[in-house]
């Protein structure tokens, strides 16, 4: 890929964060707007510089910014957030781990694309992890989680109303991080979570279905009733018909594409 065309994507990156921030997902951009010496910390306590370029760049892939099989040139990132290429090479290592990208033989680093397959076996899964998960949080669930899902709803209404879908599809991605802490279970938090970086890429193509969206809408509100009735059998089977539903919707949608790709 040209070196224009690996700097065409960095010149989109104040656009992408700042719409992701201003809807509210607490998400603060350490970049903007800065000269080089506050963005690389010298005193104990401030964020790595690693941690930094790995948190730009893991934001930037989940919300679709750089799109599978871009090449990532470390000397295009380092001059971008002004540091040397250690760092990079430490936050490569990371998102690597994550499988958000790999190594190839001839192109070198690139953000890693998933399969058809694979995404079905990772909505499966999350089928059964969030109804688990649903099933904890209906026992422990506080009046301030249950405001915390209020306020996320709301704001993914709003979103939805406002044909925002990045910022909608942002808070879907909160609501299943919430249902998955409340619960108090570490590791189901924890591979929840890896699993919902996994699929949050695709988050974007449920935005061009509205009826979808909808749907999601009135799924959330009925696993959050079962949540504030304390039912946790019902809270689990709400929670895996909600995912069962994304699973049919993305089965149906890459049937289609292949019939289209066939005719």
């Amino acid at each position: 890929m040209p070196a224009r065309k690996v700097r065409d994507w960095w010149s989109s990156f104040p656009d992408w964060w700042e719409r992701w921030a201003c809807e509210g997902i607490r998400v603060k951009s350490r970049m903007q707007s800065r000269p080089k010496s506050q963005i690389l910390p010298t005193i104990r306590g401030r964020v790595r510089v690693s941690d930094t370029v790995h948190d730009g760049l893991e934001r930037l892939i989940l919300m679709g910014a750089l799109e599978p099989g871009l090449r990532l040139l470390e000397a295009e990132i380092a001059d971008r957030y002004g540091t040397s290429r250690t760092p990079v090479r430490e936050a490569l290592k990371r998102l690597s781990a994550q499988g958000l990208i790999r190594a190839d033989p001839v192109r070198g680093v690139v953000v890693r694309g998933i399969s058809e397959r694979e995404l079905d076996e990772v909505l499966s899964i999350c089928e059964v992890l969030d109804g688990l998960a649903a099933r904890l949080s209906a026992a422990k669930l506080s009046s301030s989680d249950l405001a915390e899902f209020h306020e996320i709803m709301e704001g993914m209404e709003a979103s939805v109303r406002t044909a925002r879908w990045e910022a909608a599809c942002g808070f879907d991605t909160a609501f299943h991080k919430l249902l998955s802490a409340v619960g108090g279970n570490s590791p189901l938090r924890s591979v929840s979570e890896q699993l919902i970086q996994s699929v949050h890429r695709f988050s974007i193509g449920v935005a061009v279905d509205p009826g979808r969206l909808t749907a999601i809408l009135s799924e959330h509100e009925e696993i959050v009733r079962a949540l504030a009735s304390r039912d946790g059998d019902h809270a689990e089977q709400v929670a895996r018909h909600h995912a069962s539903r994304t699973r049919e919707f993305w089965a149906n949608r890459n049937l289609m594409n292949s019939m289209r790709q066939d005719a």
